[in-house]
């Protein structure tokens, strides 16, 4: 899954910069200088980028699925690829019949210019930016075992992707398909990164964060009740429904819940902390003893009173370990369905979830 990953990295960096490429000459078109249009694309592409990477940073980590989050964007790039021809010749047409004769021989003339050109290329560019923190904070969850290398070649991947890009894009596709012809085949790029990337993503959506939201109250079954000591937990008062039950994702953060009723019409959660702590595809960093900590950590809960959970989307061998030695019994979602456990040798042994590990599941029975 990582590699392919990498791959539509690739992939992504070679539509990012047949972009670029193909907006110079574009604007230079608009603008009347080449020199002018280069610099424009430069500082709205860059600037951009970074714009889209900061706006995103404060809420990768907060995203249940980066990797989804990733998939829009590619998908949002893509589209707005395939008509950026036609936007272009309706903006610029716009522009000649009003703006240019109103501004003509007015120091505005220049200042509305580069601000038209450059509203044609930011929302792409804003979105381009926003890629490379989404896969990063995808892949790392989904392999958190060497973060220096996931970052490196994640960066090396989308680098020589644009780097090729440029390459095809000036010596073959302009010549081939001009520059209509290029734009849409960088659009048809962003368009087969999101779908391709769905299709890796392959067995979430299972429904095991769903669980989870259901168990805490955060998400509303169509039937039944959840009872935690005695009290339906979607009775609880909103604010206190974590001294029952509560739900760290990832990165440690508590889900937020779904309000249906007023707080006043709630009834207390009588107790103070949590009983039960359920931990959604916790990262574990191999490094400066983090496992040791965390394995302890949920050892000193279950020896103070509380229910452990610990959700694992397991794509290491050491995220078997870590269950094998955490946990005493085991529950393994499916597609909706759920098939309990009594031991880890009872779980591996189950066809269905030998074939959830593919191939990890030929070194349990080493």
């Amino acid at each position: 899954m990582i590699k392919a990953l990498y791959f539509l990295f690739v992939l992504s960096g070679a539509a990012g910069l047949i972009y670029e490429s193909i907006w110079t000459r574009y604007l230079g078109l608009f603008v009347g200088h080449g020199a002018y249009a280069q610099i424009i694309v430069l500082v709205i592409f860059l600037g951009g980028m970074s714009l889209g990477a900061v706006l995103i940073s404060r809420r990768s980590e907060r995203l249940t699925q980066p990797l989804y989050g990733y998939v829009a964007v590619e998908f949002a790039a893509g589209c707005i690829g395939l008509f950026f021809h036609d936007i272009f010749q309706f903006v610029t047409n716009w522009a000649y019949a009003g703006i240019y004769p109103a501004l003509a021989g007015s120091k505005a003339l220049v200042l509305a210019k580069w601000a038209i050109a450059g509203s044609l290329i930011l929302p792409q560019s804003i979105l381009l930016g926003m890629t490379f923190p989404l896969i990063t904070a995808g892949v790392l969850r989904l392999s958190s075992r060497r973060p220096g290398r996931v970052l490196s070649m994640l960066y090396f991947s989308n680098s020589l992707g644009a780097a090729v890009g440029v390459l095809v894009a000036g010596f073959y596709l302009v010549n081939l398909a001009g520059l209509p012809g290029t734009l849409l085949t960088a659009a048809i790029l962003n368009l087969l990164v999101a779908a391709a990337t769905i299709g890796v993503l392959g067995p979430n959506g299972s429904g095991k964060t769903t669980l989870f939201e259901l168990m805490t109250g955060s998400n509303v079954p169509t039937s039944g009740r959840v009872v935690v000591e005695g009290r339906d937990i979607h009775r609880v008062r909103y604010d206190q429904r974590d001294r029952l039950a509560i739900h760290y994702h990832q990165s440690y953060q508590v889900r937020a819940f779904r309000k249906t009723r007023p707080a006043w019409m709630m009834e207390p959660a009588g107790r103070a902390r949590p009983l039960i702590h359920l931990f959604d595809e916790p990262q574990f960093s191999v490094q400066d003893g983090y496992i040791g900590f965390m394995l302890d950590f949920f050892a000193r809960l279950r020896r103070d009173g509380h229910i452990v959970f610990v959700c694992v989307h397991p794509n290491e061998p050491f995220h078997l370990e870590i269950l094998r030695e955490a946990c005493e019994r085991f529950i393994f979602v499916q597609r909706g369905s759920i098939a309990e456990f009594g031991s880890f040798a009872a779980l591996v042994a189950d066809p269905g979830a030998r074939d959830y590990l593919g191939v990890l599941a030929p070194a349990l029975a080493a």
